[in-house]
């Protein structure tokens, strides 16, 4: 097997093939937080709208507001619920 660099940054231009196993980190990471509403999107690819929103994942996404309004933001789970990204069996 061969290992390479393929769809975040700065492998942006590198598009990754449909069998690589990309590792999900599932967290933004902005330099200073936003004013916009935000969330992770696993399905998020470079050039959809809000995609890519911190600069440096192309998962994070922006999403609501003037810019984003057909972006819809998901629901905020109930407070002191948990929610997984890979649901536990």
């Amino acid at each position: 097997a061969q290992c390479r660099f393929c769809g975040e940054r700065p492998y942006t231009s590198i598009e990754c093939p449909e069998e690589a196993a990309v590792p999900v980190l599932g967290v933004c990471a902005f330099a200073r937080e936003p004013p916009f509403s935000y969330y992770w999107d696993h399905s998020c690819q470079v050039g959809l709208k809000g995609c890519f929103a911190d600069g440096k994942h192309v998962g994070c996404r922006f999403c609501g507001g003037p810019a984003h309004a057909d972006v819809p933001c998901p629901s905020a789970p109930a407070r002191h619920e948990c929610t997984f990204p890979n649901e536990p069996t």
